[in-house]
């Protein structure tokens, strides 16, 4: 005949437990496993966060850009807000590079924080890529963005990022798309589209373009 042990026989402590103390380690056992569900929040938060950072800078990377153009996008479909996505390439940081990777990564700090100082608070800037910074701008026109890219040109230009053994002479090369109430497409296309026109930038003039004119 098998014996099937009860509760008690494996677990002497049990059988001398009232209602009332299981009752309160159960809470305590809910207490702590809810804890440990908020910190595997928490971490959870702060990886996304992360992985939509810069390590370089501080500011968002591409991805994080990428969110924050589609938010805007979002708005601009329901409010038909005019809005901007400026670009922004650091040309001449390069040199900095002679210095070693320290001071190199220092120019790109400097070069973030001098484009942040010249737009608002309302305003999203990041780096992309090597020596890209993008910015989404929301409730832009044109008349704002030649405030706004004539403001990024002026603080690039004035305070070069090099330390003083390697100094670098920034030739800002800037391209802001504005995107209008006809504009359909999604957030990838804007990009794309405002890549395509970086490319025939030139330093001493800003190419501001409308979505308008990519069609979409």
């Amino acid at each position: 005949m098998n014996v099937v042990n009860g509760p008690g026989d494996q677990h002497p402590e049990l059988a001398d437990m009232t209602i009332d103390e299981a009752m309160r380690r159960i809470a305590a056992l809910e207490e702590l496993v809810a804890g440990q569900r908020a910190e595997l929040g928490l971490l959870r938060l702060q990886l996304e966060m992360l992985s939509a950072t810069d390590v370089i800078t501080g500011l968002p990377n591409l991805t994080g850009i990428m969110h924050a153009l589609e938010k805007q996008l979002a708005r601009h479909r329901r409010t038909a807000e005019p809005f901007g996505i400026l670009l922004v390439e650091a040309a001449g940081i390069e040199q900095v590079e002679r210095a070693g990777q320290d001071a190199l990564h220092d120019a790109l700090r400097h070069a973030g924080a001098m484009i942040s100082a010249a737009l608002r608070q309302s305003d999203t800037v990041g780096r992309i890529d090597e020596r890209t910074f993008a910015a989404v701008l929301p409730d832009l026109d044109r008349d704002g963005a030649n405030v706004v890219v004539g403001r990024i040109d002026a603080n690039l230009r004035a305070m070069p990022p090099g330390p003083v053994d390697a100094p670098a002479q920034l030739m800002p090369r800037l391209t802001v798309m504005l995107v209008d109430e006809g504009f359909e497409g999604d957030a990838t296309e804007l990009m794309e589209a405002v890549n395509r026109y970086r490319v025939d930038a030139r330093p001493d003039v800003p190419t501001i373009i409308e979505s308008s004119e990519i069609g979409g």
